[in-house]
């Protein structure tokens, strides 16, 4: 909605996210960010790389997009190498037709029909004021670190 107050909280975020102790181990690397993109490299527990690409344009108002990329390409990942979770796929998202990090707290969550507002109960918007990237970070660091997301 307002690009320079978007840019501006993601900068907050981004900045408390790297003043966290231990948060950036040497199996997470924050490898780019320029509004909107931010780029996160991990390293898995079977020490494969993987790269989180999170679309935060109008983060002052909607959830982070968080979508796995290729390390190399940064293009959406392809059938033969997808990210897997605790040795399975990630469910199918009807609205963008492929797989997806189910996060609660990201944009695809909020948009997936098991998870909208109008069944769950739960928007966005409540989650808003306590929800920061660091969080998110944190969940994915850990989910790599543990060997859930491979």
């Amino acid at each position: 909605m307002h690009p320079e107050l978007s840019k501006r909280l993601v900068r907050l975020q981004l900045d408390e996210a790297l003043a966290e102790p231990d948060l950036f181990p040497d199996r997470v690397v924050l490898e780019e960010w320029a509004y909107p993109d931010l780029y996160l490299r991990f390293t898995t527990v079977v020490l494969r790389e993987r790269l989180l690409h999170l679309d935060l344009v109008n983060y002052d108002f909607q959830p982070a997009a968080i979508e796995a990329v290729d390390p190399v390409t940064r293009e959406l990942l392809g059938t033969d190498n997808r990210l897997t979770r605790d040795g399975g796929q990630f469910p199918n998202h009807r609205l963008l037709g492929r797989p997806f990090l189910c996060v609660t707290g990201t944009r695809a969550y909020y948009l997936h029909e098991s998870h909208r507002p109008q069944v769950t109960g739960e928007r966005w918007e409540a989650r808003r004021g306590d929800f920061r990237l660091v969080d998110l970070i944190r969940f994915a660091a850990g989910k790599f670190a543990s060997g859930s997301w491979r």
